[in-house]
């Protein structure tokens, strides 16, 4: 389900229509060639008269399909439209496919609690599945995802690295920026994802905890200076410490991200499986490549080979760099969007150093973790960084960051311009453009402020900016959400061409708060310098009650539309931002590479899409 399969041939079994219908769809997709489906009955799956009734009627109809000419049936999508044209057919149809499940009711109370995304958990709001599958009697399942970088912390000490705790917010912030990828991620069920743990967490305690490649560490047999020294150097697996029965193996996180927990080899043998299925069921498992047992893409306990993974390519490091330079897509579709990777201290200086003077990276940090850090604590040794490719980020720190440096002004005016058009294409009434145009053209003043230009590297000269090249200092930035700040400038210095009292002056606070997300209905007021803490708190109460005016004044649907059209402005300028800065730029001026930006210069039509008077 959800995967974009082409299949030449299939063979399969004999199963509900709905199933059939789906099976024969994933063959032949795009009509190259001439495919052969054989479909093999092996009876009625289900027991009792309803399950042997349907079988029956699913036989029915692949019998009823035009013949091919071959001893076979056509079973393309124009043919299995053509069994619905016959009313008579239709009742075979509905008999050959499974019942449709109950659903749940759904009410206003629902969509408006599910709507409140900026909270990270709430009473009212129970999981979606039911009221989009129905209620259905499937057993658990359980995701597992394998890596080989994980969001440890080390610090040295004359022995081995010892482990410390991270807070759960870091390694949550760190699998947000380095999300599971569809093609790294096997689903089945619970109970076997548990006993195939089990069994790889007692052989692999049976295993030597040092000696093997995969397991040596830059300190080993070393010990004060001259060991950190060569952690600063090291790249990649040698960063990591061996494996042992306390380190963690494998992390547990909800659907919605939350972290539930790590564990160790020792944790997992030591626990019966009935409480390994209560915990994983559900959930997503992150663990460590070291563990193995992945065999063809499937669970193997017995499998001792090592696990690729999205971090290496799959075995070809080698084609990241090459790929993401390009500028056909098709030479980097298929690329793992994101990257992880561990650095020494000094690895990490040369790489920044080596991108400042070849312009435009392909891969962009997003995240650095400390990874190890000094005997002392006071200086970081390692660190562990997440990085997408160019183009692909999600998160709004990531887009702040581009490849060349943008004025906030500059941003803001075509974001604004660019607001004023996509108003028009919709045919907006010109009070509602007013609106829009004066929320984009203050959507980003919390930028101004000192913390978030040095966090983002900004220079002191040519400020402020909107954009720079990063990467983001996460710890000076500290929480900051300059959507917060915009709104409490808004509100202190109003907005152009708003009257207050216009009920759009409300809606207009709204969205600049909203752009990222974010005041659904609350937003965070760390990192605020403006105001004191009880002030920022009561204005940010503000916010989450004009939310739920402007929710029962528009609906849901209604409110998310009005911020959809400030964010895709701002998005649509920052991709063009993106695509305006040439991947592999000429030699800049010495000035420029003091700098380490390109020229740029963005001309009106790059934001231009579509003929004009379309969405």
């Amino acid at each position: 389900m959800g995967v974009d399969l082409d299949a030449d041939h299939m063979v399969c079994d004999l199963v509900a229509w709905e199933r059939m219908v789906q099976r024969l769809g994933r063959v032949n997709r795009r009509g190259a060639g001439a495919a052969r489906v054989l479909v093999i009955d092996q009876g009625p799956p289900e027991a009792g008269e309803a399950g042997i009734a349907r079988h029956a009627a699913v036989r029915r109809l692949l019998e009823a399909l035009p013949q091919n000419g071959a001893g076979g049936h056509q079973a393309g999508p124009a043919a299995l439209t053509g069994l619905g044209g016959d009313p008579e057919r239709r009742k075979t149809i509905a008999q050959a496919s499974t019942p449709a499940p109950l659903y749940p009711a759904l009410t206003r109370p629902l969509i408006d609690a599910w709507a409140m995304t900026s909270l990270a958990e709430h009473t009212g709001r129970p999981e979606v599945g039911p009221w989009l599958r129905g209620w259905v009697d499937d057993d658990p399942q359980t995701t597992v995802v394998w890596r080989r970088f994980l969001p440890i912390r080390l610090v040295e000490t004359r022995a081995d690295p010892r482990i410390l705790v991270r807070r759960n917010s870091e390694i949550e912030e760190f699998f947000e920026a380095a999300a599971s990828q569809g093609a790294e991620m096997l689903e089945t069920e619970t109970w076997q994802v548990a006993e195939w743990l089990k069994k790889r967490a007692r052989k692999r305690l049976d295993l030597p905890t040092k000696g093997t490649p995969e397991q040596s560490s830059p300190s080993d047999g070393e010990a004060g200076e001259n060991g950190e020294a060569s952690i600063a150097e090291a790249e990649g697996s040698a960063l990591l410490p061996p494996l042992d029965s306390e380190s963690p193996i494998a992390f547990l996180l909800e659907d919605n991200g939350k972290f539930e927990g790590a564990l160790s080899l020792t944790d997992v043998a030591d626990t019966k499986v009935e409480e390994l299925n209560r915990r994983l069921a559900g959930r997503k498992l992150i663990v460590d490549a070291r563990l193995n047992g992945l065999e063809d893409g499937l669970l193997d306990p017995a499998c001792d080979e090592p696990a690729s993974t999205i971090e290496d390519n799959w075995g070809s490091p080698e084609s990241w760099e090459e790929a993401a330079r390009s500028e056909a897509d098709e030479d980097h579709g298929s690329l793992p969007p994101v990257r992880v990777r561990a650095l020494g201290e000094a690895a990490r200086a040369r790489l920044m150093e080596e991108r400042m003077d070849s312009g435009p990276p392909p891969w962009q940090e997003t995240l650095a973790l400390p990874l190890r850090e000094s005997s002392d604590g006071d200086s970081v040794l390692a660190w562990l960084l997440v990085e997408k490719r160019r183009g692909t980020v999600a998160d709004e720190e990531s887009r702040s960051m581009a490849p060349a440096r943008q004025g906030l002004d500059e941003h803001q005016s075509q974001v604004a311009a660019e607001a004023v058009r996509i108003a028009a294409a919709l045919d907006l009434p010109k009070e509602d453009r007013t609106m829009l145009r004066a929320a984009a053209l203050h959507h980003d003043d919390g930028k101004k402020a000192s913390r978030w230009q040095r966090a983002f590297h900004a220079p002191r000269e040519g400020g402020p900016y909107a954009k720079t090249p990063g990467p983001v200092n996460r710890k000076v930035l500290n929480g900051y959400r300059h959507e917060l700040q915009s709104m409490l400038d808004a509100e202190e210095a109003g907005l152009d061409g708003l009257d207050r009292a216009d009920p759009r002056f409300d809606l207009a606070l709204h969205l600049i708060a909203a752009h990222h997300g974010r005041a659904r209905p609350v937003i965070g007021i760390e990192g605020c310098d403006a105001l004191p803490p009880t002030a920022a708190a009561r204005r940010a109460h503000g916010a989450a009650l004009r939310f739920a005016r402007l929710q029962r004044e528009w609906g849901p649907w209604g409110l998310a539309w009005w911020e959809a059209l400030l964010r895709a402005a701002d998005q649509q300028v920052s991709r063009a931002l993106d695509e305006a800065t040439p991947r592999q730029p000429e030699k800049k001026p010495a000035e420029d590479k003091r700098r380490g930006v390109a020229p740029l210069d963005i001309q009106p039509d790059l934001f231009a899409s579509g003929a004009e008077g379309t969405g």
